[in-house]
């Protein structure tokens, strides 16, 4: 494998784990903000409930953006056609390697 395909893997890979971890830390964030709006006295918590919201809420959006981000493989891009960065729709959504 090349260099240059093992290193877009990677970063095709990385991004949807982040994307996956921005959701895990959406859902915590929104869970605090709930106890807190409950009533529940969380000792290590210095946010509001609306604070935790507001960071459940941006946590959710990136981790949807990173997660519904078409893979970005420019070295599978063919710079006769004139496509630009590398977004093409036969990619597979975790690797961004070629459909088969």
């Amino acid at each position: 494998m090349k260099y240059d395909t093992l290193h877009w893997c990677a970063f095709n890979i990385f991004g949807r784990l982040f994307g996956i971890l921005a959701l895990l830390a959406a859902l915590a964030f929104g869970a605090t903000a709930t106890l807190q709006l409950r009533g529940a006295h969380l000792p290590s918590s210095n946010l509001s409930y609306v604070g935790n919201f507001v960071v459940a809420a941006f946590c959710l959006a990136v981790g949807l953006a990173f997660l519904i981000a078409k893979p970005y493989r420019p070295d599978l891009v063919k710079r006769d056609a004139g496509e630009f960065g590398g977004r093409n729709s036969n990619l597979q959504w975790w690797t961004g390697a070629p459909k088969a």
